[in-house]
């Protein structure tokens, strides 16, 4: 499990029970989030120096850190008492930070809470308070908190029955998580901040419930015996979601899980899903198109996908499906295509652009050279890693590989083993949670 939250502790923010605030939605420099941060300028302050309780600190996205400051006696001349101020900044424009200090003890706790955009990235920051003399706000320190925020990507492990969580390296963060209820968990997808709807089976039920960061479960959604193919994909409203199910072999159905009410049926050969915006974009398991919609209403209106394999040899040889997709924060598109031949289906990519025009795809080439289809199959989840790399797995594999957009439609392999530790894992759902 992550690390749980602190409980039970009275901490004084100079002189008064605080409880952990962040900074606000503006940036955790108090400022916008592309201005360039400033230190708070501080003399003449006591002297204090502060240790980390584990060297190197990396954290994860709402877990807890805590520093041991070392303070002075009270000053001779006036007798004025040192104190921890409860201005907290961070040099990292996009993370907001709640704390929790203690004068009498010199204790600080730190928790990265949210970041303003949508990034997986991992990276160095510094947290900044300062020290004053009781009385003296003027005359103060300024104290400097070094530690390092790792990225979040939820994997379904549905073999183990887990929840594994990354960095962007692929190193394992923490250990992994239970999803309550869920014995094969499958299908991820953040359904607002700070929830994760995760998707599975419990014996022959399927099974939606709803996580928080630290892999608790705060509600169950009822009626899921509708549901009786696999979970495939899922995108998140807030209050619903749609969620996609089947495979290659049996019937793709889209559903739409509205609060707590049961699910409803609405469309068939649901594939892949992914959202820019409140505009919903669902792949289809019969032809190589997607339909679209708002977040408001049910995909209805048809669009071929914008990719056309002109270079088929033979007419029993062509894209059939789209199995999942994935929206890139730099704009457009990844779309996983299943290239069927007479004898056994290819997996194909294609990079569209923001304007949903192709911008490169996977070469036309059978025999697996580099840069051609994958006689692998198709994938069945991509998640975005970071600008430029996608993660892919599939269902018949075990395994997680990294794709190099820029590497889509030349004569380099475009995908790569990502992380050795998931080299056994039958991974089906990923998810980022920022």
């Amino acid at each position: 499990m992550l690390a749980p939250p602190l409980v039970g502790a009275l901490l004084l923010l100079c002189g008064c029970p605080q409880d952990i605030q962040g900074l606000g939605s503006d940036g955790g420099a108090g400022g916008p989030p592309d201005a360039a941060f400033v230190p708070p300028a501080c003399r003449g302050g006591p002297s204090v120096s502060c240790e980390s309780s584990v060297a190197n600190p990396l954290l994860v996205m709402r877990e807890r850190l805590t520093w041991k400051c070392l303070l002075p006696g009270a000053r001779a001349e006036d007798g004025a008492a040192p104190l921890l101020g409860d201005s907290f900044q961070s040099d990292h424009p996009e993370v907001t930070l709640g704390a929790q200090v203690d004068s009498a003890t010199g204790e600080v706790i730190l928790q990265p809470q949210a970041v303003s955009k949508q990034a997986f990235t991992d990276g160095s920051m510094t947290a900044y308070l300062t020290a004053y003399w009781d009385g003296h706000p003027d005359e103060c320190t300024t104290l400097s908190l070094p530690f390092g925020l790792v990225g979040n990507l939820w994997a379904a492990d549905e073999t183990n029955g887990r929840i594994l969580v990354f960095d962007s390296g692929g190193k394992q963060v923490g250990g992994a998580l239970a999803a309550e209820g869920i014995e094969s968990p499958r299908m991820l997808a953040v359904l607002k901040p700070g929830e994760v709807l995760v998707g599975g089976k419990t014996g022959s039920d399927t099974v939606l419930a709803v996580f928080d960061l630290e892999g608790r479960r705060k509600r169950v959604l009822g009626g899921t015996e509708i549901i009786a193919n696999p979970l495939r994909a899922a995108a998140g409203f807030g209050a619903f979601a749609f969620i996609s199910s089947g495979t290659l072999s049996t019937k793709g159905v889209l559903h739409v899980v509205e609060g707590e009410k049961d699910p409803q049926w609405n469309l068939n050969q649901a594939g892949g899903l992914a959202a820019d915006g409140d505009v919903v974009f669902l792949g289809l398991l019969n032809e190589p198109g997607y339909k679209r919609a708002t977040s408001a209403t049910i995909p209805k209106e048809s669009a071929d996908l914008p990719y056309k394999d002109s270079a088929s040899p033979a007419s029993d040889c062509d894209v059939r499906a789209t199995t999942a997709m994935v929206h890139l924060a730099e704009g457009g598109f990844v779309f996983a295509l299943q290239h069927a031949t007479s004898s056994a289906p290819l997996g194909h990519l294609a990079w569209i652009d923001g304007s949903l025009r192709l911008k490169a795809s996977l070469k036309h080439l059978h025999a697996n050279p580099p840069g051609g289809l994958s006689p692998d199959g198709p994938y069945d989840w991509l998640e975005q890693l970071q600008p430029g790399v996608v993660l892919g797995s599939r269902d018949n594999q075990p395994g997680v590989e990294r794709i190099e957009l820029s590497k889509i439609g030349t004569d380099a392999p475009a995908a790569s083993a990502w992380t050795s530790a998931l080299s056994t894992s039958w991974i089906k759902g990923l998810v980022k949670l920022r």
